[in-house]
């Protein structure tokens, strides 16, 4: 083998005699320099960044942001399984009533410690009364319509139709909670056919006090706990 690599014509790296007189090292590729290929200068690991592109995490920022897609999950199984019960006769129309006026209560007590800080808690209570009864009103006057929507369908055409409907809406949940237009388009395909679904579930209850009780639940889980999760995430701090 030779004794010697050259680099540039005339040259010979090898020779210490031209060591002393020769550029200093860059680290450019594409350049001839008067050095073997695999020098190494003193310089050469300066600029070496291990894992430069790991975000930090905190196990606790991770495991909250984690329970989104449990709650949503949750959500869903929470109105199937109330439709279902319904259905079976396990539950009344007055127990599923009593569930919306428990959830109303907490979350309208939610929103007013979240606006306390603020000083807009009085404003707040307002507008929850104000939609509210809007919200009851309009279900109340809809309440026929959604008994008879589906009186043409099978019950497994009606079923396999609301089980693909919320596991689009599973799919284009806005997890993150954010307020970008991509999130929002997203969040209304999801609000679309998890509201669709829940018409078509409530559709094949008999009474209309089941389903007044079983659209309400729907309203409060698809519409009124997402909004809840903002504001709260809104007013607390990230860890």
């Amino acid at each position: 083998a030779a004794a010697s690599t050259r680099a540039g014509p005339d040259v010979d790296v090898a020779d210490p005699d031209v060591d002393e007189t020769r550029a200093p090292w860059r680290r450019i590729l594409y350049e001839r320099q008067r050095y073997p290929d695999n020098h190494t200068d003193d310089s050469f690991l300066e600029r070496l960044v291990l894992n430069g592109r790991v975000v930090p995490r905190r196990f606790r920022r991770v495991a909250l942001d984690a329970t989104t897609v449990s709650l949503q999950l949750a959500v869903v199984a929470l109105k199937a399984s109330a439709t279902a019960s319904l259905l079976s006769g396990k539950l009344s129309a007055r127990d599923v009533l009593a569930c919306d006026a428990g959830a109303l209560a907490a979350g309208a007590a939610a929103i007013v410690a979240a606006q306390m800080n603020t000083g807009d808690a009085r404003r707040a209570i307002v507008e929850f009364v104000r939609v509210g009864a809007l919200m009851l009103m309009a279900l109340g006057a809809l309440t026929p319509l959604f008994q008879t929507m589906t009186a043409a369908i099978s019950d497994d055409t009606a079923f396999a139709t609301a089980a693909c409907a919320l596991f689009v809406s599973v799919l284009t949940h806005d997890y993150a909670l954010l307020d970008s237009q991509m999130a929002r388009a997203g969040n209304s395909v999801s609000l679309g056919t998890s509201m669709f679904a829940a018409s078509i579930l409530a559709s094949r209850l008999e009474k209309k006090t089941e389903v007044f009780a079983d659209m309400l639940l729907s309203v409060l889980l698809f519409v009124l706990f997402p909004f809840f999760g903002r504001v709260i995430k809104a007013r607390v701090p990230a860890a």
